[in-house]
């Protein structure tokens, strides 16, 4: 049987907020997690608020727990499988140009493992062309992305409808899950 351990990549966008669900979602279902935190999400969720349900690591935090040697080989090592949740537009384009000047990118790109990105973002922000460009550059890369357009973004405000929006916790399990099983 594989390892089922599982690295979130918590980026900054204000659906970090409900990480926790998605943490408790996969634990309850057999998987080990560990977390990086962009700087960006660390401004929006405090770390010792996720360090309460895995081991965090930002390029501050070194890491919470176990001393690791190499952050970044050895997070990537361990991963079964690398989820970038919720993946900014600043991150997406990161990964699609190959730029490793943080925990986070540096990991994706030293990482065998599949990848898979939920992006989260307005409507107005998904549908600029370059957006769309380096979210069409990682699908040609075979990294895997969530890209159902949803509904209610954030509070039912109007103007995110129609927006990537993260699914929920049960539906990104399942997806997950998928990914997973065909590695």
């Amino acid at each position: 049987m594989l390892n089922k351990n599982i690295l979130l990549i918590v980026t900054g966008s204000i659906a970090c907020l409900d990480i926790p669900s998605y943490i408790v979602v996969l634990k309850t279902n057999g998987w080990q997690c560990k977390c990086i935190m962009t700087r960006a999400a660390c401004q929006l969720v405090n770390p010792s608020s996720l360090a309460a349900f895995v081991d965090v690591f930002s390029d501050d935090i070194v890491k919470t727990g176990a001393v690791a040697r190499v952050p970044h080989i050895d997070l990537a090592n361990w991963a079964s499988v690398v989820v970038v949740i919720p993946a900014s537009a600043n991150t997406i384009g990161k990964i699609a140009v190959g730029l490793a000047d943080n925990l986070a990118t540096t990991t994706i790109l030293s990482t065998v493992s599949p990848v898979i990105i939920f992006p989260n973002m307005a409507k107005q922000m998904a549908d600029q062309p370059v957006v769309q460009r380096n979210v069409a550059t990682l699908t040609e890369r075979k990294y895997h992305i969530w890209t159902e357009i949803q509904s209610g973004y954030s509070a039912g405000m109007d103007e995110y409808q129609n927006s990537y929006s993260l699914p929920h916790p049960t539906a990104f399990l399942e997806f997950v899950e998928t990914i997973f099983e065909r590695r």
